[in-house]
């Protein structure tokens, strides 16, 4: 499921999103690459990055708990976007003469091969609701279809509505809303049932999931021109700000969050904290 399929083909002009909110080009730091989009591997032990530098971008499959880092072979091509796939092999977009292309590798290198492009970006935990976005002309709907994809309802219009996350229960979406497609910053982060009722605005922020017990939404949220990393409780509407970065992921088990911060330099390092946001610790950083 390709939670960050919009800013990731950026990379093809090496411009990305910083933590500060802004799209930034890749500058050049020697060897020191830019570790972009981290992922954890469904068993929990691994986080997948993309490491940037101006030469070039590559697959790194990092230990969870610290240590040594391997490189993917891809071959020569030009990566976007990459995760897990439910069997723990590692799925990733390239481009290819302005084509977009999904690819299939093993976590050792082996067996790289091509795989069919999917939209789904959210199901529930039996795929009997299955929502994907479309959307032209400058704005994008939440659609939800069966598990054949035989019939299609649309769930929201009037407004910018992308990456939805139905709840472990499989009673709520979330999505991010915007008015404006362009305006970032003015995002809503909003609740709504699986038929597309009960819209809420629960927070302002973007990038939307649940954890894996059901129990927080986590979320960016933009705080004087800064994104920060945050929950919020859609109970009791109770926010935490845990710290400043983007693309957020819960690990498996909901106890630990890994994501992407700024460093002093221009470059970008993998993060891991707790749901509470203590015990933060650098997966990519030097000695």
């Amino acid at each position: 499921m390709w939670r960050h399929r919009s800013a990731l083909f950026a990379l093809c002009s090496w411009v990305v999103l910083s933590a500060s909110g802004r799209a930034q080009r890749l500058q050049s730091h020697g060897d020191r690459p830019m570790y972009h989009a981290p992922r954890w591997s469904p068993d929990g032990k691994w986080i997948l990055a993309v490491a940037m530098t101006s030469s070039g971008s590559k697959l790194v499959v990092l230990p969870a708990a610290g240590g040594s880092r391997t490189t993917v072979a891809t071959g020569t091509l030009r990566l976007g976007a990459a995760d897990w796939t439910a069997a723990g092999a590692i799925s990733f977009l390239a481009d290819s003469a302005g084509v977009t292309r999904k690819y299939v590798v093993e976590r050792d290198g082996r067996a790289l091969r091509p795989a069919p492009l999917d939209s789904i970006s959210s199901a529930t935990r039996d795929s009997t609701v299955l929502l994907f976005e479309s959307g032209r002309r400058g704005s994008s709907s939440i659609f939800a279809t069966n598990r054949a994809r035989s019939s299609v309802r649309q769930l929201t219009k009037g407004f910018w509505a992308e990456q939805p996350s139905i709840s472990p229960d499989g009673r709520t979406i979330v999505f991010e809303r915007r008015l404006d497609p362009n305006d970032m910053a003015a995002s809503d982060v909003v609740t709504m049932n699986l038929d597309g009722s009960r819209q809420t605005v629960i927070a302002r922020g973007t990038d939307p999931s649940w954890s894996p017990d059901g129990a927080l939404i986590l979320f960016k949220a933009m705080v004087k021109g800064e994104l920060w990393i945050s929950t919020i409780d859609p109970t009791t509407k109770t926010e935490r700000r845990l710290a400043k970065g983007v693309h957020p992921q819960w690990s498996p088990n909901g106890r630990e969050i890994v994501f992407m911060s700024d460093t002093p330099d221009g470059g970008a390092d993998v993060y891991v904290i707790t749901r509470e946001g203590t015990d933060r610790r650098c997966i990519t950083c030097r000695p």
